[in-house]
């Protein structure tokens, strides 16, 4: 079992914190330590006008349904829709306009995956704890909450449900570019002790921390040289309990050795798809699923 990932790879995402027996290390952990191990890819729905990449892409019925169609074939293992834009200089939305968006979204893929011996996971991108409770009543699966559990009762809904939970860092949310972490500190570490922190608080409230899923919050609170630091040594956080997820998926940070256009960002997604894969990334984030799925698939391949 240690030595095989096709069967610490879907363990680790059923039970992260299991230890077979005979082992001190949690399966999660021991997964990342195979060649051969691989990444789930959550694909992303953006239900705004206004995101960085790809606002408005899925505005109509006709569009979202497509989407969704075209994810599921390509074999993406999490569909994370979301209806706020936090890019920077993004003007935050009500509590009823953010479900408003959601409510249409998530029916129809409750109704479409209803049944099915197989599916996608639902995720909802939202860090109102509102939002999170109608979309978890709605069928979602995964609260992906990019203000790392800072509203108070966001922490009564993850209590109250069995639901898994996304914990990214961000010190503003939209995202201020001016805002970063202190520039003198070392990044990784300064992830760790937040993230430390923030599982005391969990476990402290009595929320099962084999639900949690970290997300270092890449371009979040990070200048690019900060988020490019944490992709070059994202082996560093190989160590933690908890599942890893990384959002890195057409960041600003990659323009200093990319094309700006959007085929160019995605090649250089890819790219760092298959690094952090490696490194021991337990989910993707990403907009051009297509490709990610395909490089992914190859490197199955040939390792």
């Amino acid at each position: 079992m240690s030595s095989r990932s096709f069967v610490l790879d879907p363990l680790k995402d059923i039970a992260p914190l299991f230890r077979i027996p005979g082992r001190e290390k949690p399966v999660t952990v021991q997964a990342r330590g195979l060649r051969s191990r691989t990444a789930l890819l959550m694909g992303i729905v953006n239900l705004t006008p206004d995101s960085f990449s790809d606002g408005g892409e899925t505005s109509s019925l006709h569009d979202f349904e497509s989407k969704i169609r075209e994810m599921s074939d390509s074999g993406v293992q999490i569909i994370d829709v979301g209806a706020e834009s936090t890019r920077p200089g993004a003007t935050p939305v009500s509590e009823r306009e953010e479900w408003n968006r959601l409510e249409g979204a998530l029916g129809y893929l409750r109704d479409m995956f209803r049944g099915r011996f197989t599916r996608p996971l639902i995720s909802v991108d939202t860090r109102d704890a509102a939002v999170a409770k109608l979309a978890l009543e709605t069928g979602a699966d995964i609260v992906n909450d990019v203000g790392g559990a800072a509203d108070p009762r966001m922490l009564e809904i993850l209590k109250s449900s069995p639901c898994d939970f996304v914990l990214m860092h961000s010190l503003t949310v939209p995202a201020d570019p001016r805002v970063t972490l202190e520039s003198g500190r070392d990044p990784v570490n300064e992830l760790k002790t937040w993230l430390n922190g923030k599982l005391e608080r969990l476990d402290s409230y009595g929320i099962d921390l084999s639900r949690v899923i970290f997300d270092p919050g890449i371009g979040f609170g990070k200048s690019a040289h900060q988020s490019q630091t944490i992709i070059r040594r994202f082996r560093e956080f190989a160590d933690l309990p908890v599942r890893l997820m990384v959002g890195h998926s057409r960041k600003s940070f990659m323009k200093t050795w990319a094309s700006e256009d959007r085929d160019g960002l995605d090649a250089s997604t890819a790219a760092l798809s298959l690094h952090l894969c490696e490194a021991g990334a337990d989910i993707l984030r990403v907009h051009n699923f297509k490709i990610n799925a395909s490089v992914l698939r190859t490197r199955q391949e040939v390792v």
